[in-house]
């Protein structure tokens, strides 16, 4: 987000290069927050996929197979029945949490959009553009 800097930022009154610093920083905060949120729900949705095919394989898999899961550093062995709902319910909880981190990422970004629309409002009233260094 570039404000104007040097020369022309110098010229501004100083409750305006304040507020410009003040939503400037809440800028580049809502974006570092939109980066974290959708680098999440990248995570998720790759888990997501991965767990719906894990849940593929295991339909195909014969009733009596053993079969392991990871629990934490050791494996345990748990029945078809177990792996399934296990998997079920990892399905349904990424599911929820997909959704939560949609709309917080939209939210986030209708903030990023309120903030910079701010700064164009002002830098307007003074006949600037973002962008324009001294």
């Amino acid at each position: 987000m570039a404000i104007p800097t040097g020369d022309v930022l110098a010229k501004l009154p100083d409750d305006v290069k304040s507020k410009l610093s003040r939503l400037s920083q809440e800028y580049e905060i809502k974006i570092r927050e939109y980066e974290s949120a959708t680098i999440q729900l990248r995570s998720m949705e790759s888990e997501k996929a991965s767990v719906e095919r894990a849940l593929q394989r295991l339909e195909k898999l014969p009733d009596d197979v053993r079969i392991y899961e990871n629990l934490e550093l050791i494996l345990v062995e748990v029945n078809k029945d177990e792996a399934k709902a296990n998997l079920l319910d990892r399905k349904e909880f990424l599911k929820l949490n997909i959704s939560k981190l949609k709309k917080q990422a939209e939210e986030i970004l209708k903030e990023v959009r309120r903030i910079d629309s701010e700064i164009r409002e002002i830098l307007s009233a003074y006949g600037l553009s973002r962008g324009e260094s001294g």
